[in-house]
């Protein structure tokens, strides 16, 4: 149980959310589908059966049609033998009476004769010439046997060629033996006359066949061409006498498969004709069909109703919403916290999501920010002093370090120059520590002028500062420093509004091009043109301040000439 759970959740997990409503809309839609298959099925099935009680109901009816016009003519023949010249024996009246009874039942019938037990016609309504002997006839010798009435075989009129039915009634005697038969033939287009009455299925046939199998009578397409065809030519006539009464399947005379309902005519002692009524196979389910489709239609309808609801319903409030949040939360994991989904307030939840999610990274942005500047002050901190606002001595060396990295790969043109406030501590002993801090921060301010971007200038220590210039010649720097040794001594600082007099600095210069020559192989160049910059600062001050002063040794320990200047 617990693998086949893993192995859904695994399958969730791969799914996405439109796939899960699409299979869910699916899954309603499935069991609906197969009660539709299911109904349609017995639908079918009711209907079929509701089919062959119909066609065996009118095949019934039929049947009785068909039975009526057997009692009309066992009535018929029975009055006709009741006549006293037939019972007489009076052969001689016999054909006018036969004559009278034909014409009053034209012209359903076509000719009455009388004929002995020898099968000799004595009689004969229809036509003057003899008639051959009766005695070979099935139904003449049924007629003088059964004692009742018997219909007859299929056969054509001598003179017109229309199909005729024989029907055929013993004259009995006083001892109930027959002393003679009277036959009458009916034209067959009266079986289809009567057939006619009838209301059939669209696509429905009836036909009447005797009980040797001749089609007497058809209704449908084409139906006289049927009449009169032989057992042999159909095997459906054998079925429907063989079967009897009730409803079966069989290829129709024409060959079109139907459902038939057969029925006798009369009861099983005197029957002779059978009616069939046969409905095409497929048209006991062409209602059912058609129901089934039209709950198939009505249900796909839906069911593509409600995926294209749900495509659009899950694009637009769930799967775009989905995927900004995903996008807004992909590109805060990238570091991007000014993303933000841009969803307006409403009800819907992802919206509410959405907006939390704004406001996390608005609240993170803000944090971030204010954890930048806290890093940048706490940065610049701890590389400027806080009192002139240059870089310090820790930032100093760390950039000294990279300074000498960087000429070992790349050499280049570089200078320091080193400057001292002259009598500093006189400054703070006569006007106070306030007075001298104001001192080193305009000092610090006429340095911060004189510098480039690329340039390096900190407080050293104390009152002295370090000035790191790069791309710088010997030349150059000289002219730096006498600009800045003016720049100092031109400063025309006051304490409450009195001045405290000139103040003046001694700087010492160090550069590593000396009269337009460089020299690449010192590992420890920065460190050595400090000291020499430190050690020209110092005779600077020996010589009377207020001045600046060449190392008197370049880099290397060389004579460089070196020179003063100021005064």
């Amino acid at each position: 149980m617990d693998r086949i759970l893993s192995y859904f959740r695994e399958i969730a997990y791969r799914v996405g959310l439109r796939d899960w409503l699409l299979l869910m809309i699916l899954a309603g839609a499935l069991p609906a589908i197969a009660l539709a298959i299911y109904t349609m099925s017995e639908q079918r099935e009711l209907m079929a059966a509701t089919q062959r009680e119909e066609m065996l109901v009118l095949s019934k009816f039929g049947a009785a049609l068909q039975y009526d016009v057997m009692q009309d003519a066992h009535d018929f023949l029975e009055s006709l033998a009741r006549e006293k010249s037939i019972q007489e024996g009076d052969w001689s009246g016999c054909r006018d009476v036969v004559r009278k009874h034909l014409q009053s039942h034209a012209p359903w019938y076509v000719n009455i004769n009388v004929a002995l037990p020898s099968g000799q016609v004595i009689c004969n309504a229809a036509l003057d010439e003899a008639v051959p002997s009766l005695a070979d006839s099935p139904s003449f010798r049924d007629a003088l046997n059964t004692g009742g009435l018997v219909v007859g075989n299929y056969e054509a009129h001598p003179v017109t060629g229309q199909p005729t039915l024989w029907f055929r009634f013993p004259v009995l005697d006083a001892d109930g033996r027959a002393k003679a038969v009277i036959s009458s033939s009916m034209d067959l287009r009266a079986l289809n006359s009567v057939m006619g009455k009838m209301s059939l299925p669209l696509g429905a046939v009836m036909f009447v066949v005797d009980r040797s199998g001749t089609v007497l009578a058809h209704t449908g397409s084409n139906g006289a061409k049927w009449q009169g065809i032989d057992p042999p030519r159909t095997s459906l006539v054998k079925d429907i006498i063989a079967h009897g009464e009730g409803a079966m399947t069989a290829p129709g005379i024409d060959g079109v498969s139907r459902l038939w309902g057969v029925s006798r005519a009369g009861g099983a002692d005197e029957q002779a004709i059978y009616a069939a009524v046969g409905l095409p196979m497929g048209k006991e389910y062409a209602d059912a069909t058609w129901i089934f489709t039209r709950q198939l239609i009505g249900l796909a309808v839906v069911t593509l109703l409600l995926i294209a609801v749900m495509w659009l319903n899950t694009k637009y409030l769930l799967l775009d919403k989905f995927s900004t949040i995903l996008g807004i939360t992909e590109r805060l994991r990238q570091g991007d916290l000014s993303a933000r989904t841009g969803m307006k307030r409403g009800r819907h939840e992802l919206i509410q999501v959405g907006l939390a999610l704004d406001e996390m990274a608005e609240q993170l942005e803000a944090r971030d920010t204010a954890m930048h500047q806290l890093l940048e002050d706490t940065y610049i901190k701890s590389i400027r002093d806080p009192l002139t606002g240059l870089y310090n001595r820790a930032y100093l060396s760390e950039s000294l370090r990279q300074l000498a990295a960087r000429f070992r790969r790349h050499p280049q043109p570089v200078a320091v120059i080193m400057l001292d406030i002259d009598h500093f501590k006189r400054i703070n002993d006569t006007y106070g520590h306030v007075v001298g801090d104001q001192v080193l921060r305009e000092v610090s301010g006429v340095i911060a002028k004189h510098i480039r971007g690329s340039d390096i200038g900190c407080r050293y220590g104390g009152e002295e500062f370090l000035i790191i210039l790069l791309e710088a010649t010997g030349q150059s720097v000289r002219k730096k420093a006498n600009e800045l040794l003016r720049d100092v001594r031109n400063l025309a600082l006051q304490h409450d509004g009195a001045p405290i007099g000139s103040v003046t600095v001694s700087l010492g210069i160090a550069s590593n091009m000396v009269y337009g020559e460089s020299e690449h192989n010192c590992a420890d160049l920065m460190d050595k043109l400090v000291q020499a910059a430190d050690a020209a600062l110092y005779r600077a001050k020996q010589e009377g301040r207020n001045r600046v002063a060449e190392s008197a040794l370049n880099a290397w320990g060389k004579p460089d000439g070196g020179r003063e200047g100021g005064s």
